[in-house]
């Protein structure tokens, strides 16, 4: 509702996110994050958790969605930060192997105290991008990450090589800002959809509480060319 000279103000920003987000906010994110190195996006995170504003990104809706849709007996969440889904999915009894992974050491040093007593759940720290995996999961969790990624393209492959049965990814319904006040780098709509990334697949995308939630079927390679929008289910 407000008019384009003050969306694009910084200095409006400054003022705004001083008083609702705190001063270790970097508001020129966006100008300086090419030149970060591996250790830099680290602390850059480790600052976004240890001051987030809310414990969970997920909603109840969300989550039993979520739930519904697992499959297979092995789940990878990947950037799980308060592992609020995770504690969802440890006390389901069908899931034996639960791994967390998170480029902020510090959510992951929390997350390690948190479920100490649940042997089936582990956490791996770093970039999602340079870890290799032994084995593959049946389903890999993606929520609210790829807004934060510059080479969407590229974490979509990665997830998928992680996947044996079902991906599923969660990004907000958003359009362009400035200066976001979260860090995003990409901005999901229908001019810009989630699914163009995952396109070779049997999708399904719903949005829920005003997220988009795409529900792929990684072991279903189509065979045709397809639109962008193949099998998509807007609810």
């Amino acid at each position: 509702m407000m008019p384009d000279f003050v969306l694009n103000s910084k200095r409006f920003h400054e003022i705004l996110y001083r008083f609702l987000i705190g001063r270790w906010f970097r508001l020129d994110f966006k100008k300086e994050y090419k030149k970060y190195l591996e250790k830099d996006w680290e602390k850059l995170y480790d600052s976004l958790f240890v001051n987030r504003i809310r414990e969970d990104d997920l909603t109840n809706n969300q989550k039993n969605f979520i739930l519904r849709n697992i499959s297979g007996s092995s789940v990878l969440e990947v950037g799980c930060g308060a592992g609020t889904m995770i504690e969802r999915l440890a006390k389901r009894n069908e899931i034996k192997r639960i791994v967390g992974n998170d480029i902020s050491h510090e959510a992951i040093n929390y997350l390690i105290k948190k479920f100490k007593d649940f042997s089936k759940i582990s956490f791996i720290k770093g970039n999602f991008l340079n870890i290799k995996f032994r084995r593959k999961f049946d389903t890999v969790l993606c929520f609210h990450v790829l807004e934060h990624i510059e080479d969407c393209q590229k974490m979509a492959k990665f997830l998928i090589k992680a996947c044996r049965k079902r991906l599923i990814v969660i990004v907000p319904q958003e359009d362009y800002h400035p200066y976001p006040p979260n860090y995003h780098l990409q901005f999901f709509n229908k001019r810009n959809p989630v699914t163009k990334l995952f396109s070779k697949r049997k999708n399904i995308l719903k949005i829920i509480d005003g997220d988009y939630i795409l529900v792929s079927d990684v072991s279903l390679l189509l065979k045709v060319k397809t639109s962008n929008y193949f099998g998509i289910i807007y609810a």
